[in-house]
């Protein structure tokens, strides 16, 4: 299975923010789009970076509440590691586990067509799964509303 499944189930919405916006306003962009991560592009779309939500913590360990007046060309993370719609999923995976990352833009050509989360490869696994089984993974509870092994800070 390839990249180009996932997209195309889950479509190519890319969500973009320019190098010279605060903190402050890229925060506020990830909160209104729900999104975990968004990447970083000059004025033609070309990619610079991504940010996400651990490099706000991180930043906020680092920098305290000052982070949020700094520009995101500060803070974005230019080695940014990427696949292209023909890579393999298990070669996504892979990519992502030996990098310690869980977004990773799908490039080709040096245009963005789209960014996979870990999220999204699970629940394409997910759903292929159901698919070949006949549904009967479809009662189960869904991820995100799964709280009973949820630790509260003590």
């Amino acid at each position: 299975m390839k990249i180009q499944e996932i997209l195309d189930r889950k479509g190519n919405q890319v969500y973009v923010i320019g190098p010279d916006i605060t903190m402050r306003e890229a925060a506020a962009r990830i909160v209104a789009w729900n999104v975990g991560a968004v990447i970083v592009t000059d004025t033609d779309n070309a990619l610079l970076g991504i940010i996400s939500e651990r490099d706000f913590l991180r930043a906020l360990n680092k920098f305290g509440t000052g982070l949020l007046d700094l520009r995101v060309s500060v803070l974005m993370t230019t080695s940014v590691i990427t696949c292209t719609p023909e890579t393999t999923i298990g070669d996504a995976l892979s990519l992502m586990g030996s990098h310690h990352i869980r977004h990773l833009p799908v490039v080709r050509d040096g245009q963005i067509l789209g960014l996979m989360s870990i999220r999204d490869v699970l629940e394409f696994r997910l759903e292929t799964l159901s698919e070949q089984d006949g549904g009967r993974h479809n009662d189960a509870a869904p991820l995100s509303n799964s709280t009973n092994n949820v630790a509260s800070p003590t």
